[in-house]
Order: structure tokens, then sequence, then C-alpha cells
């Protein structure tokens, strides 16, 4: 893969991510547990110097939650495919600004949150080959929530999160048809707003939702989501070549994945 050329600055991505005085931990106590080790005559079996993935990601649950044990299903997804690679998967959950502010930076090794721009050091790996439905919310009405075309919503004020996934391209179609983007920094966030009537809509999908909606203890009868769908986007998380651990890991997801795709073949050899 072609990349951008420049070398991983350890110092750089340090501070964003891991505390550099990890190292000097390390360093320190390394002799002391050898020590013990040789006495005993045995060794250690917790490794002290397991590498660690850290992957940005924001508020957006059941996929990506501080709230949950493990980081969300997402996460679960992630560590699953990435179980033979001997990484530890360390979540850094951040607001979606902070996120694009390491993101434009290049102070991070893995994201399931969206780079604003794609660049050739940042690779795109599908954790799932199911979609994740993207459509709007409203306040219940009688009627079936859809529309031939988008500009049927002309005027309408829609939550959305910031740098949403193809994000330009969303606000683009949003604006063009005449609807009014209202950036938040959660989808609960959006829905207290429309609960309040401060907005008219909300951008998501349909399980993160009803997640935001329980979270926010509102009544979920209240709320409608669309029959029509603005986009489908796959799980997929980000990695910047850049980084050591995230190119690691980068082999192991493809492994993961090229192994799914051999396995139905392998069960018609037969």
């Amino acid at each position: 893969m072609t990349t951008t050329g420049r070398v991983y600055d350890e110092a750089k991505h340090l501070p964003a991510i891991i505390p550099t005085d990890n190292q000097v931990w390390i360093t320190m106590v390394r002799p002391f547990l050898l020590s013990l080790a040789l006495l005993s005559g045995s060794f250690p079996i917790v490794s002290l110097s397991a590498e660690q993935l850290t992957v940005l990601a924001i508020e957006y649950p059941p996929y990506t939650s501080a709230k949950a044990l493990a980081g969300g299903t997402a996460f679960d997804l992630l560590r699953e495919q990435l179980s033979a690679s001997g990484l530890e998967v360390r979540p850094q959950f951040v607001p979606p600004a902070r996120a694009s502010y390491y993101l434009e930076r290049g102070q991070w090794c893995a994201s399931f949150y969206p780079p604003a721009v794609m660049q050739t050091n940042i690779e795109i790996h599908r954790l799932s080959e199911q979609g994740v439905r993207l459509g709007l919310f409203r306040r219940q009405q009688p009627e079936a929530f859809s529309w031939q075309r988008l500009a049927e919503l002309d005027g309408r004020r829609v939550a959305i999160l910031r740098r949403s996934g193809t994000h330009s391209l969303l606000l683009d179609q949003l604006r063009e048809a005449g609807l009014v983007p209202v950036f938040t920094e959660s989808v609960l966030q959006g829905f207290r707003m429309l609960s309040e009537r401060r907005v008219d809509l909300v951008f998501g999908d349909q399980l993160s939702g009803q997640h935001a909606i329980r979270e926010a203890g509102l009544d979920g009868s209240q709320f409608q989501f669309s029959e029509a769908a603005l986009l489908t986007v796959p799980l997929q998380i980000f990695i910047n070549s850049d980084c050591p651990p995230a190119r690691v890991a980068a082999e192991h997801l493809t492994a993961f994945r090229l192994s799914e795709q051999e396995t139905p073949a392998a069960g018609t050899a037969d």
C-alpha cells in the first residue's frame, strides 16, 4: 500500500494516546520481576509489554459506548477479530470535536470515528457484512414516515452528529433538499432537542436511536423512524498505517476477513 512517506513519530502519538511513563515503569520493574522468576525457577505468565491498540470512539451506543462493559458491540467484534494478534484493544472515548482534532493532526492509531479527509495512510477495514441503515426520526404521526424526494422535508431542522459518516456528502444532500443541519455532540442530545421541539428530525439508525431514547428517559412511542433510508453504511474501523500497532491490527483484520471468505468454500468441498 502507498503511504504518505511520513515516519511514525512516537513522541507525537503518545501524548494523546499512551502515557510516556509506561515505558519508564517497565524499564524499572522488569529486572526486579526477572530476578523473582529466576529464583522461582519459572517466568511470569503475564506479559509485561502487551502492545496496545488505542481506538478512538465517540458515544454511539450500542456500537461504541463508555458505559458498556467492553466498550460496545463494535469493540466486541474488533477484539474477536484481533484475538490472535496479541494486541490489547484500548477504547479512547472523546467528544466528536476532540476526535476530529486527533484525526486531523495524525494523533491516532485506529478509529471508529471517520476522518474528514481520507489520506493514503488510512485503511478501512469492514468488521461486519451487515450494514447499518441510517435514516431520520421525527415525533410520532399517524401516517407512515417516508418520502419520494428528500426536498419534501424542506425547511425541517435536523439534529446530526458533528462529522457523521460521509459527512460532507450527507450535509450537501440535506442542504440541497432545504433541510437545516443542527450539530450535536451525541444522539442523546438530538432526541432531547426533538422532544423539546428545538429540532424537527434526528439523523441516526434505528438501534442507536432506541438506546438514546431509553437513556434519555423518553417514551419510545412518541418517536417514529423513517421507512425511507438516507444511506446504509458498513460497520468498519479506520486504521492509521503510520502507527505500528495499527499495522499489526490491519494484517490480522485482513487475514480474518480472508479466512471468513474461504470458510464457505471449504464447507462445500465435500
